[in-house]
């Protein structure tokens, strides 16, 4: 056998986990002379069959399902255990060279720093004798230690999109966390036998950090780099799924290869928000379709395409409840809009009611413009309301001119009117609360973080 056993065994098992082949990851522990192996290689083997276990959950999600899986708690132990045998300098020649009859009792001294051959004929491993041997356990091990960081970081992401299924998202912050685990691990994973594996990991964060930053966009109703941001997206994640499979070259074809969990909730997040982006976005949208193809359909049938189809969904809703007009109304804060998506000429600072632009409305284009004192002032005396999200819609009835408002927070500065201007709807109405709160738990991404818990079944 070439080369000491012990780095094959690493190349073997890191292989296998950038792969994702979890199941046999471990495979190459099970030998003899790694099964019989004493200090500091039986710590470092159990270390890491713990972490293949922890890789397996993680790409899984299924961690998140329940507070019992405390897979942060696991890594960190892991975390842990390869530090104790970093500092107890466990991976020094001389304490190697010390610790070599542990290894298997029927080793038969050979040649230092090579692989001897016991009595019984037992290949066991041999002794670091060499810095440069030392240097290759140390590095890597301390960049499996990144590695963990990394991940410890990541669970706290994905932990803080589950609990914004019931608390406003805050995606800046979001936005902050990635950038910085991006920052701190770049530069500091460079062992070979990791090249993959970082990877994946630059991969799921680029991703995640363009989809949270295009969610941003859309908050700010930035059609422009929400529409590129999108785009980027779904390269990178293409990219990244073509990247995959060529990882997996046993299976007979590309469309039955093994995708994990994360790529697939990645994709799923993508196609939310490219969904909510052509709501938000739908007249700017549906212009250009129809100029392009000269088809006055052409806006319907490219929502038609997207789950949900917000639009058809909004067309239903009007016709059953008798509904004369669905807002969505932006509030600018000094800010500047673009009703046609993007100006070479920078665009002047909003001011009055004209800061306060309709982006969207339904069934006519044109928004009911008289009603916008009123939903201003409805909306300012009820803001902290709003902002706290803990009711799906705010509800006010001006008997003056016999109007129904049922006003509900979709962003911090986009929000959903919706006027009756006829008869008198009460505050409960069952259909009117299912429908705002069905447009509410997707536009604010309640869904998609729902599904986070929900990856098991999506999997089987």
């Amino acid at each position: 056998m070439n080369g000491p056993v012990m780095q094959q065994a690493l190349a073997a098992y890191l292989t296998c986990l950038e792969c994702f082949n979890f199941s046999i990851a471990t495979k190459p522990f099970k030998t003899k002379v790694c099964e019989t192996a004493g200090y500091p290689w039986n710590k470092l083997i159990a270390a890491l069959n713990s972490l293949c276990i922890c890789e397996g959950y993680y790409y899984k999600l299924v961690w998140l399902e329940t507070s019992k899986n405390r897979i942060d708690e696991l890594y960190a132990q892991i975390h842990t255990d390869l530090k104790v045998l970093l500092q107890k300098n466990a991976f020094s020649p001389t304490d190697s060279y010390n610790n070599m009859n542990a290894f298997n009792p029927v080793i038969a001294h050979g040649s230092k720093g090579s692989l001897s051959v016991g009595s019984k004929g037992n290949i066991a491993i041999g002794a670091i004798v060499s810095n440069e041997e030392a240097s290759f356990y140390i590095s890597l091990i301390q960049q499996i230690c990144t590695v963990i960081n990394v991940r410890l970081e990541m669970i706290t992401v994905y932990s803080m999109f589950v609990a914004y299924i019931s608390n406003p998202a805050d995606y800046v912050e979001i936005s902050k966390i990635l950038n910085r685990v991006l920052d701190s691990f770049r530069d500091k994973i460079t062992h070979h036998l990791l090249y993959q594996i970082k990877n994946n990991i630059m991969s799921e964060i680029s991703i995640l950090k363009c989809l949270v930053a295009a969610q941003i966009a859309l908050s700010t109703v930035s059609f422009k780099d929400c529409i590129l941001l999108l785009s980027q997206c779904r390269l990178e994640l293409d990219g990244w799924r073509d990247q995959i499979r060529q990882l997996q070259p046993d299976q007979k074809t590309q469309q039955s290869k093994y995708i994990h969990a994360i790529h697939q909730w990645l994709t799923l997040f993508l196609a939310t928000l490219t969904a909510k982006a052509t709501f938000y976005f739908y007249p700017i949208l549906k212009k250009k379709e129809e100029d392009i193809t000269s088809n006055p359909n052409a806006g319907r049938e490219l929502a038609s395409r997207l789950d949900p189809d917000y639009i058809s969904v909004i067309d239903s809703f009007t016709q059953r409840t008798q509904l004369s007009n669905i807002s969505l109304i932006y509030e600018s804060k000094g800010g500047s809009y673009c009703a046609t998506g993007y100006s070479c000429v920078s665009n002047e600072p909003l001011t009055g009611l004209g800061s306060w632009p309709c982006i969207f409305s339904y069934p006519k284009e044109n928004a009911p413009l008289q009603h916008w004192p009123n939903i201003i002032s409805i909306i300012s005396a009820n803001y902290a309301k709003l902002d706290q999200q803990k009711e799906p819609y705010v509800y006010f009835y001006d008997s003056k001119i016999t109007t129904t408002y049922f006003i509900s927070r979709m962003e911090p500065q986009i929000t959903m009117v919706l006027i009756y201007e006829i008869d008198r709807k009460k505050p409960t109405d069952p259909t009117i609360w299912e429908f705002i709160h069905a447009i509410v738990k997707a536009v604010r991404n309640k869904d998609i973080f729902r599904l986070l818990l929900m990856m098991r079944e999506v999997n089987r």
